[in-house]
């Protein structure tokens, strides 16, 4: 069963809501300078980043269940690029998103 557009757009707003809460959190445990290695601030930005990552996916399910992009494990994939020399080369991640 794929998600439908009409289901991602009833989504989008609560998914949002826990995005920016988990965001605030996250800029909140980094003013408070606490330690990167702490459990509480691991978990908080694994949760921020495991919602960023539902956010975009229910973004590309609005529009017809697919994404532009091309997603290989974790790497997002770039085009190939043809350097002046006419070396054609492919970028393992894509910096410009």
């Amino acid at each position: 069963m794929q998600f439908t557009a009409d289901q991602a757009r009833a989504l989008q707003p609560i998914v949002a809501r826990y995005l920016r809460f988990l965001g605030k959190l996250c800029r909140r445990l980094d003013a408070l300078s606490v330690d990167p290695t702490d459990p509480i601030y691991v978990a908080s930005h694994n949760a921020f980043n495991g919602v960023h990552d539902l956010s975009v996916r229910l973004h590309y399910a609005e529009f017809g269940n697919g994404s532009p992009k091309t997603f290989v494990g974790d790497f997002l994939l770039a085009p190939p690029v043809e350097a002046e020399n006419g070396v054609t080369s492919k970028p393992a991640v894509e910096c410009d998103t």
